[in-house]
C-alpha cells in the first residue's frame, strides 16, 4: 500500500510506505496559521481510500513589538497631563507572545498610558519649563511576554515651544552717565543693556523713553533713546549752569506681533 498527499505538495512531503508526513519548508504561524490535508491510500490491488489531516501551527515568540507614532508635537511649557504623542504598539505574535507590555525611560516628566487596545498616549507628568530644560529625548520601551522575550525601543526628540513668560531684565537696577557741557546735539551719552531667557521674538526688546518732565519739560526734549541697541544720545547742547543733573526712566518691552 501506498499513500500520497493530494495537495500541498510545496509544504509538505509524505512517506508514501510508512504513511509519515514530514515538513517540507520552514513554516510561519503569522502567515498560516493551519493547513488542510487530503491523503490518499492506495493498496496494490489500485483500491483507495482517502482521509483529511488538520495541521495546527504553535505560534512561537519570533517577532519583536513595533512602535508606530501616530501624532506627536512639541509643546509649550505645558501643564500636566498634556498629550505630547500617540502610539500603537503591536506584535505579531499570538498569547503570551503577542502581549506587550509598555514603559518609559527614567528622569523625565513624561508618563505612559493605555488608552485603548494596543493604543497608548505619552503625557506630561508636570509642568515644563523650556528656560529650565528645553529639549528632552524621550526612550519608550515596548517589551513582549514571550520566553525568551523581544523588545523595541523608541526615542522621541521633543523640543519644548517658548511662551513669553519671563520679563526683559536690566544689568543693573541704575545707572549713571556724565557728558561734557556744550556738547553737540546727537552725542551718544551712554547705553544700556538688558536680556530675556526667552527664545526669539520673545526675547526681542525695544528701549523705550518714560515721558516725565525735566525742569517743567518733557524728558524727549533732553535725550532720546535708540529703540533697537538702547543707546541714549542728548538731543540738546547741555549747559552746566542751567543743569548739573537729571534722572530718567527707561522702559523695556517685548513686542508679541513681532
Amino acid at each position: 500500500m501506498q499513500t500520497t498527499i493530494l495537495q500541498s505538495m510545496e509544504y509538505f512531503t509524505i512517506n508514501s510506505a510508512t504513511g509519515d508526513i514530514h515538513v517540507n519548508v520552514l513554516l510561519d504561524y503569522e502567515k498560516s496559521k493551519q493547513y488542510e490535508l487530503n491523503v490518499e491510500a492506495m493498496d496494490k490491488g489500485r483500491l483507495t481510500d482517502t482521509s483529511k489531516v488538520l495541521v495546527e501551527i504553535t505560534d512561537v515568540n519570533d517577532n519583536a513589538p513595533v512602535i508606530s507614532v501616530i501624532s506627536f508635537s512639541n509643546p509649550i511649557d505645558s501643564a500636566p497631563g498634556t498629550v505630547i504623542a500617540m502610539l500603537n504598539v503591536k506584535d505579531l505574535d499570538s498569547g503570551k507572545n503577542g502581549q506587550i507590555k509598555s514603559s518609559i525611560g527614567p528622569n523625565v516628566p513624561f508618563k505612559i498610558q493605555l488608552s485603548s487596545s494596543n493604543f497608548y498616549s505619552l503625557v506630561t507628568d508636570r509642568v515644563l519649563d523650556r528656560e529650565t530644560t528645553p529639549e528632552y529625548n524621550i526612550t519608550i520601551t515596548a517589551t513582549d511576554e514571550g520566553s525568551p522575550s523581544f523588545s523595541t525601543n523608541k526615542t522621541l526628540n521633543l523640543k519644548i515651544s517658548d511662551v513669553n513668560d519671563n520679563p526683559p531684565l536690566f544689568q543693573h537696577q541704575s545707572y549713571t552717565a556724565y557728558v561734557l557741557e556744550n556738547n553737540t546735539p546727537g552725542v551718544s551719552i551712554f547705553a544700556v543693556t538688558a536680556a530675556d531667557i526667552d527664545s526669539g521674538n520673545n526675547a526681542r526688546i525695544s528701549y523705550f523713553l518714560e515721558d516725565i518732565l525735566l525742569n517743567g519739560v518733557s524728558a524727549s526734549t533732553y535725550i532720546s533713546v535708540n529703540a533697537e541697541s538702547g543707546e541714549i544720545l542728548a538731543v540738546r547742547s547741555f549747559d552746566y549752569e542751567q543743569t548739573k543733573e537729571f534722572h530718567i526712566r527707561l522702559i523695556t518691552w517685548i513686542s508679541l506681533n513681532c
